[in-house]
């Protein structure tokens, strides 16, 4: 093996074209989907991303020798019927009765993928988002106050218990020989 070369990596003849069977294609598909799915449903906070405006993810498949599979978008459907049942941490199925659910389809990356607006159908109205902001502005300007004011405290308790030192090095240097110094002429 060469320097950080990956074992039994395989390379093809160059203008050689690989292709699939249709059966062999829909499975690597269907694999696909598996895997990325589970990664969406395994996050912690999977069972509110709709709740909270996260109902679209887009995933290309495409491998390094040309094989190209297409856009994944796995996207939450508010009318369609739940079929996915939550377990807790205790191994007991929690039944879901609600509307919406999470769907899947795949897309062609040559035909662009949908338009999705960033704050399209949010469940935060216009106002809401604005309330948002201003406790949030109002948050951030708070803390700098007070990382501000800490500061400044631990500042002034230097000064307060240095203070003499502080001056008296002050003078030393105020009060140095002149003589010492260099001239500077300035043009």
């Amino acid at each position: 093996m060469g320097k950080r070369e990956k074992p039994f990596k395989l390379t093809w003849p160059e203008g050689a074209k690989l292709s699939m069977d249709e059966r062999s294609f829909l499975e690597m598909r269907k694999g696909l989907e598996i895997q990325f799915k589970h990664m969406i449903y395994s996050q912690p906070g999977f069972k509110f991303f709709h709740s909270i405006g996260n109902t679209n993810f887009f995933q290309r498949f495409k491998t390094e020798d040309g094989i190209d599979f297409g856009v994944l978008h796995v996207y939450w459907d508010r009318d369609a019927e739940n079929t996915i049942e939550y377990v807790d941490k205790d191994g007991n199925v929690e039944p879901r009765n609600k509307k919406g659910d999470w769907r899947h389809r795949w897309l062609k990356h040559e035909d662009g993928y949908p338009v999705v607006a960033s704050r399209g159908n949010s469940p935060i109205s216009e106002e809401g988002w604005n309330k948002i902001l201003t406790i949030h502005a109002d948050k951030m300007r708070e803390s700098l106050e007070k990382s501000a004011t800490k500061v400044a405290q631990e500042k002034m308790r230097e000064l307060r218990k240095n203070s003499k030192t502080k001056l008296e090095e002050f003078f030393e240097n105020f009060e140095e020989d002149p003589e010492d110094e260099k001239k500077i002429l300035l043009n």
